[in-house]
């Protein structure tokens, strides 16, 4: 590999840099930062003069706060009371016209600290230092550079006024690969990211990443509009799918009325992307409200505790259709999130409609996060009909969740009519498969998954495991007993069974399949008396793994689709480890259910066990505490139980996460999984709705199926 030495890469980024318009200035230490930071200013303040008190306030107004607290003085203005009396509002930068700002570049900056160090190469803003960027020869490990920049962070970034604690994006380049990252000391490597173009091609050398990224207008947008001041302390900055998503939603608000609909597989920052998006579409002169639409069960805790971060009251959290009312009439709140279930009654109910009939003939633009899940029913017609000029964007991880109906629904909703009857489109697309789903990709659809490798490289491994467990005697008795009944039914109807029997049948044999008390009933959830583990395959497998689990010191997540089994699970674990046991279910309350959240989250001595029943905990939670995820019984669709692991596997996990899927061999819970892994090739996830599709399997396909092997009891 040829080599070039950081002194050549560093002369050569200045040229370029100065051919892209930076003024280039020769600054060694704070002195000279300081002498051309109040030149900068004043230039950027439109030609005033400071005295040296006056500077001396602004300084004293700058060397406040931590990284965020000072991101956020930067992008605010100060008061400055002058010498003779008057007000001045000084800007440290342009935030609405981000071109019109002073860039220059330096380099080999020097501070002292705590020791003394040295910075490549320095972008500053007027006069304020927002980029650092740190080479190393070209061909060394990038992880040098970054290592570099964390030892400048602990050891000389706060020197003197602190000025280069207001770095907002650092750069690490070793001229061959060049990645990015925002100003959070406490972040790993894994959270630096490669720029790409809009076609999602990585930019890594080091000459076309400045040609583009470094390009003064785009990195004071970068700076301007997609670092985020998040509510728990750290700034984060934007992935380039996420930039390009944003970009083409703020872009089709701006420029047309049409819909759209983008798709950022669960886990890879999707909920990140669609708040910047309201946060700035809101701010767009044509637009009278930006409405941030969830369903019902996912504007828990967290979703609100993250949206109020970026505009601080601004969730409908209260189940009170009147509190939305009152915020859309409130013309000083643009951004608004809310279910919709409140939003049908708003523009349902005549009560409310003489207080919001001013929006009736205005731009509001509706944002739905998980799309999949609402594009049924009369609810967006309703919407339609009242706001003429409704502008709708769509938001998913799983457009897919029970079939291509669910994908043509989404297209059909963001743009009626375009893609055809639902008939043909399901058609054509089944005919071509995943190659289908990939051409629409950049068409119809903004299309992320975490398989690609930008996204991927953030990501922790992950260790899928299909863990077989066997019966129990009184299991396969209990087995036994349902198929034989089956059969009484279908001689009963002229030898074919009936599709209710099918369905209870199949309930039946997988409850079987958890533990015999589900179908017994003969375990009282009260009681304090545990039911006994040893009458359950299943649940001797997962005490034996979780007695590993906790040996580590690790959490564990352990789905199941049974609220039933979460009781008697909980009631196992608490008997077996004499340890509490969080359980999260449809019975929860909003209440529990953020107190149950934030103890497994945050507290580092709570339960290592999170029950949750799949429909109540699947979707809208960030668990990245857990780095093991149980699925103790399957729920026959991908989509659902992919969503389910990703609340513990998605970006912000650092850990590697073990997923273990337990199914009970030689019955009817190892066939389906190896049909449904048989499927997943047909855009990953494709199969029916639960288990109506098996009603449609004839006699013999059906005892092909349900029928109890040999392997369900011998290890052999």
């Amino acid at each position: 590999m040829t080599t070039q030495s950081e002194y050549l890469l560093e002369e050569s980024l200045l040229k370029q840099l100065e051919g892209l318009e930076y003024e280039r200035v020769a600054i060694d230490g704070e002195p000279a930062m300081l002498a051309n930071l109040k030149r900068q200013l004043e230039k950027h303040n439109g030609g005033v003069t400071f005295t040296a008190e006056e500077f001396e306030r602004i300084l004293s107004h700058l060397n406040t706060g931590t990284v965020v607290e000072r991101a956020k003085i930067l992008r605010d203005k100060f008061v400055l009371k002058r010498d003779g009396g008057e007000t001045l509002y000084v800007s440290f930068l342009n935030c609405d016209e981000w071109c019109m700002n002073e860039f220059q570049v330096t380099h080999q900056v020097s501070a002292e600290g705590k020791r003394k160090n040295r910075y490549d190469v320095t972008i500053l803003i007027n006069g304020l230092p927002l980029v650092q960027i740190e080479l190393k020869r070209r061909g060394a490990e990038l992880k040098l550079a970054f290592h570099q920049i964390n030892r400048y962070q602990h050891e000389s970034y706060d020197a003197g006024h602190g000025l280069f604690q207001y770095v907002q994006i650092f750069v690490i380049s070793n001229g061959v690969n060049t990645k990015y990252f925002s100003n959070n000391k406490h972040q790993a490597f894994q959270q630096t990211f490669y720029w790409t173009d809009a076609e999602n091609k990585r930019i890594s050398d080091l000459s076309e990443f400045a040609g583009t990224f470094l390009k003064p207008c785009h990195v004071a947008k970068m700076i301007t509009h997609y670092v985020v001041i998040t509510e728990i302390g750290v700034l984060k900055v934007l992935r380039p799918y996420q930039f390009y998503a944003v970009e083409g939603l703020v872009d089709r608000v701006k420029n047309s009325d049409e819909d759209a609909y983008v798709w950022h597989t669960t886990g890879s920052g999707k909920t990140l992307t669609s708040f910047k998006a309201s946060q700035i579409i809101q701010r767009l002169p044509k637009v009278s409200k930006v409405l941030f639409v969830v369903d019902r069960k996912d504007l828990d805790y967290q979703t609100a505790r993250e949206f109020n971060g970026f505009s601080k009251g601004s969730v409908d959290s209260t189940a009170n259709t009147r509190h939305l009312v009152e915020q859309l009439n409130d013309d000083s709140c643009k951004l608004i999130v809310t279910t919709i279930q409140k939003l049908n009654n708003a523009v349902l109910k005549e009560r409310y409609l003489g207080k919001i009939g001013h929006l009736k003939d205005t731009k509001v633009v509706f944002i739905f996060d998980e799309c999949h899940r609402s594009q049924f029913g009369e609810t967006h017609q309703n919407i339609r009909k009242f706001f003429t000029k409704a502008q709708m964007f769509g938001f998913t991880g799983t457009p897919i969740e029970n079939g291509l109906g669910d994908l043509w629904a989404i297209l059909d909703f963001c743009n009626p009519g375009l893609v055809g009857p639902r008939p043909q489109f399901i058609a054509q697309l089944s005919g071509e498969g995943e190659a289908a789903l990939r051409a629409l990709n950049g068409l119809l659809v903004f299309r992320r998954t975490k398989s690609e490798p930008d996204v991927a490289a953030e990501l922790p491994d992950r260790i899928d495991e299909l863990d077989h467990c066997l019966m129990t005697p009184e299991q396969i008795g209990l087995y036994q007993a349902v198929l034989d009944s089956l059969v009484v039914d279908a001689t009963k109807v002229g030898g074919e069974p009936k599709q209710g029997a099918i369905l209870a049948a199949i309930t039946a044999l997988k409850q079987i399949c958890n533990h015999p008390s589900l179908v017994l009933k003969d375990h009282d959830p009260e009681s304090p008396n545990p039911p006994d583990s040893q009458r359950s395959g299943k649940c001797i497998r997962l005490i034996e793994m979780l007695d590993e689990v906790v040996a580590e010191g690790d959490k564990s997540l352990i789905f199941t689709q049974f609220r039933e089994m979460g009781h008697i699970l909980a009631s196992l674990l608490r008997h077996q480890f004499g340890r509490d046991v969080l359980f999260l279910h449809g019975g929860t309350t909003q209440a529990q259910r953020q107190s149950i959240i934030d103890t497994f989250q945050n507290d580092p001595n709570s339960s290592p066990f999170l029950i949750l029943s799949l429909k109540a905990g699947g979707v809208g939670l960030n668990l990245t505490a857990a780095t093991h995820v149980f699925h103790f019984d399957r729920w026959w669709n991908p989509a659902v139980e992919n969503q389910a692991t990703d609340r513990a596997y998605r970006i912000g996990q650092t850990r590697t996460v073990q997923v273990h899927k337990f199914v009970v061999q030689g019955t009817l819970e190892e066939r389906i999984d190896q049909m449904i892994e048989s499927k997943t090739a047909l855009a990953e996830q494709i199969i029916g709705s639960g288990e109506q599709w098996l009603t449609e399997l004839d006699s013999s396909q059906l005892r092909d199926l349900l029928t109890l092997r040999r392997d369900a009891i011998d290890d052999e």
